[in-house]
């Protein structure tokens, strides 16, 4: 999830660390892709079939995600992950 393989510019694992130690509350389209690693689209389309947090509105061209749901998403990601490889180390 947090590939830094992904990253082709020195700047860019920076901005990545920087990120994940930041504890801003709100974070943006921009913050959310660095920390998550996918893309705008695929962040809304995990949205609209309801596999990821809403942003808040802000006004009418500003949303920001909560830094709180983001890092609950990530853990029930990790926890699903550990769940499924546990599940197909018994068969």
């Amino acid at each position: 999830m947090y590939a830094r393989e992904a990253f082709n510019h020195p700047a860019d694992v920076v901005q990545q660390e920087a990120l994940l130690s930041s504890t801003d509350s709100l974070l943006s389209l921009a913050q959310v892709r660095t920390l998550i690693n996918v893309s705008r689209s695929t962040i809304y389309r995990w949205m609209q079939d309801g596999h990821f947090p809403r942003p808040l509105i802000i006004s009418s061209q500003m949303r920001r995600w909560e830094r709180a749901d983001l890092d609950r998403w990530i853990a029930s990601r990790r926890a699903a992950t550990e769940l499924t490889r546990r599940r197909r180390s018994r068969d």
